[in-house]
């Protein structure tokens, strides 16, 4: 077969597990559904994750530095930080009192914190996952 038609087979294959694994999760009654195309397709600003080996997938570091990853992912999602500088005007153009508009920045600031918080993990887990796979490719380079 040719690439073209290949890679036609794989998409039609990947569809039809979508397909599947959804009716199976709807007759369920689960409210999760999965989705064969990518995060761009999807029109979702997410990088994907980094595969893992067999091996890798199998080391309770790698999986847990790889669970926390996306944990503080669900957590960034959930927050809704908004646009500040709109709200600011929002606020200089509303009757609220100066005591609550320090409440609001105070509350923003820490919800920001909070943010950069789930962020630096995020990023340390993602350096620390990548070191591994680093680790594991060397080893396996060597020892062939």
């Amino acid at each position: 077969k040719s690439y073209q038609e290949r890679k036609t087979d794989i998409k039609d294959l990947r569809q039809r597990w979508e397909d599947l694994c959804n009716s199976h999760l709807e007759k369920h009654q689960i409210d999760s559904r999965i989705d064969m195309r990518s995060y761009k397709e999807q029109g979702i600003e997410k990088e994907p994750e980094k595969k893992l080996l067999p091996s890798q997938a199998k080391d309770p570091e790698i999986r847990e530095a790889l669970q926390q990853s996306r944990t503080a992912y669900k957590e960034l999602e959930r927050l809704d930080l908004g646009d500040p500088k709109n709200d600011l005007k929002d606020l200089k153009n509303s009757p609220i009192s100066d005591k609550e508009i320090k409440q609001g920045i105070e509350s923003f600031k820490a919800d920001f914190d909070s943010f950069k918080q789930l962020a630096l993990e995020q990023y340390k887990q993602q350096q620390k996952l990548e070191r591994e796979q680093q680790k594991t490719m060397k080893f396996r380079g060597m020892s062939r």
